[in-house]
């Protein structure tokens, strides 16, 4: 299991991400070209309840049933990249690959309990995928069955047309990008796709991030429309947040976003531990530096370095996690801090 987990609330059961490894013969045989082993990414979901580790698994799914590949016509995933958007090309290479036998990297996982769907983002793609989560584990494993009657291909995905043939550099919209998940109802920008977008200048000669939010242009059904030119919409953001000196806000990975209930968005700067909230306009209205680096905690007035945070989300005194705790001002978390803090509601 790897980077991120999902708990779907009216069941109880948790969506984990997985490596799966392929031989080297194995990749061969379905049409990979690379020559080493690869590793295929997994969608398990977990019933915590369970009493023994075989009955826990209640549904999976799994990227090696979704191949396809233009160089071995003999073969059963063979097929036109271009035609096939539903399914991942296993040669696809993408930029910025740390393991040769992870071409895909997955990095966060979104449950979408009103569509029944997953979404799960790939960096070494640059793309967020959609699946049906509707499907039996044997219909999720094929391209028929569900909801959707597509089994588990994907049925919307976006950033980066390359991946599937359909597409050259300026047509790519995100870069290493993480977090990508579905922002809750009655928000802002309800129901659409909002992204850590890592490094949406990787061409350039210019390191900086955005954070983006990206409509998808679902039905009610629950269904998505391919554009006649075979990419998928939109051709661009709904709302991007960008600093006024866009190199002032840059994380080369990890890192995340939330849409707050007042409309605003908080910010994970993930490489240097750098959290803040900006409004619909961009404007920095709070901002707080973690003072714990991989050594421990610091001392006032040390400058943080290595001080990593995957990702963060703020919640409200009511949330359920909260409840058996008395929220109190505990005082600061550096050593040698004589300020006071105020807790508000």
């Amino acid at each position: 299991m790897h980077h991120d987990a999902e708990y779907i609330e009216s069941t109880g059961t948790v969506l984990v991400m997985v490596w799966n490894k392929h031989s080297a013969e194995e990749a061969a045989a379905a049409g990979y070209t690379g020559g080493h082993a690869l590793w295929s990414e997994q969608i398990i979901e977990l019933d915590p309840t369970a009493d023994n580790a075989d009955d826990a698994i209640v549904w999976q799914w799994d990227s090696w049933d979704h191949m396809v590949q233009d160089v071995d016509y003999s073969l059963d995933n063979y097929g036109v990249i271009s035609e096939n958007p539903q399914l991942i090309n296993i040669n696809f290479e993408g930029i910025d690959i740390e393991y040769e036998a992870d071409p895909i990297h997955m990095n966060s996982v979104d449950y979408n309990e009103e569509l029944d769907q997953i979404v799960i983002n790939s960096r070494n793609f640059s793309e967020f995928w959609i699946i049906d989560h509707s499907t039996t584990t044997e219909e999720a494993a094929s391209h028929s069955g569900g909801a959707r009657g597509k089994g588990g291909d994907i049925l919307f995905r976006w950033g980066n047309p390359q991946a599937y043939d359909m597409g050259d550099d300026d047509d790519q919209k995100l870069f290493l990008q993480h977090d990508a998940y579905w922002i809750d109802e009655g928000y802002t920008h309800a129901g659409q796709i909002m992204v850590f977008n890592n490094q949406p200048n990787f061409y350039g000669n210019a390191d900086y991030s955005t954070i983006d939010v990206i409509d998808t242009e679902v039905s009610d059904a629950g269904d998505y429309t391919i554009n006649d030119d075979g990419t998928y919409g939109p051709s661009d953001f709904t709302w991007t947040y960008t600093a006024d000196t866009p190199t002032d806000f840059y994380a080369t990975n990890i890192s995340g976003a939330q849409r707050l209930s007042n409309g605003n968005t908080i910010i994970d700067e993930g490489t240097t531990g750098t959290f803040f909230e900006v409004t619909a306009e961009g404007e920095v209205v709070w901002k707080y530096i973690a003072p714990v680096d991989q050594t421990g905690v610091l001392t006032q007035g040390d400058t943080p370095q290595n001080n990593f945070v995957f990702r963060i989300n703020k919640y409200t005194p009511d949330f359920i996690g909260l409840s058996y705790y008395s929220l109190e001002s505990s005082g600061t978390i550096e050593n040698g801090s004589d300020y006071t803090c105020e807790l508000f509601e």
